[in-house]
């Protein structure tokens, strides 16, 4: 949905039609494109509908752009209308375009990986893990919380900076595959990070 920070009102929703028939296709890795359709989020009411897993929303040059774990691409939205950016594996997070390609979070892998637009790996950043013997709660399941969970991503310039479970956060150069720094907030693997963005903005 868009909100208008001055009038503090919603101007503009949007919504996915996504098929039984796409829905049962996906069970075997194929994936169709959904349906965009606009409505007004102030006057309509719309059942919930989570089957793309749609995990991250940001805007830039004007355009929408979504991804979710049950995606297979990174789209965008302009002028109502849904268009494809790049193609990019299952399961990921944080999708974003980035210099010629797209920069994803590779959480299944524990990783950061830059693609090109046909989702090939460029270059490959690896998600700061820990001793197990440094770390709290390791008695959980790993469906609950584990150490290295990439999420959180953001750029400025050349340095890719993404977050990860425990609580941490890591600043890569592009094309170099040692990190710069990490801070690292608690060993707690329960606490993740999430969200990541430059400030002021």
């Amino acid at each position: 949905m868009e909100f208008d920070l001055l009038s503090r009102t919603f101007t503009k929703g949007y919504y996915f039609k996504d098929s039984l028939y796409k829905k049962y296709l996906r069970r075997f890795h194929i994936v169709l494109d959904p349906e965009l359709c606009v409505y007004d989020p102030n006057s309509e009411f719309l059942l919930p509908n989570g089957s793309l897993h749609i995990n991250n929303v940001f805007f830039e040059d004007d355009k929408i752009f979504f991804s979710g774990a049950k995606i297979k691409k990174l789209y965008y939205i302009s002028n109502d209308k849904l268009s494809t950016y790049a193609k990019i594996p299952l399961g990921t997070h944080n999708s974003r375009p980035y210099k010629d390609g797209v920069l994803i979070n590779d959480t299944a892998h524990d990783a950061i990986q830059y693609l090109n637009k046909k989702s090939k790996r460029k270059y490959l950043y690896k998600v700061k893990s820990y001793l197990k013997k440094e770390l709290k709660y390791t008695n959980l399941s790993e469906d609950y919380a584990r150490q290295s969970f990439a999420r959180g991503l953001c750029v400025r310039g050349d340095l890719i900076i993404g977050g990860s479970s425990p609580a941490t956060i890591t600043v890569y150069r592009y094309g170099e595959s040692q990190p710069i720094k990490y801070i690292n907030l608690t060993k707690d693997i329960r606490n993740a990070i999430h969200g990541l963005e430059i400030w002021p903005y």
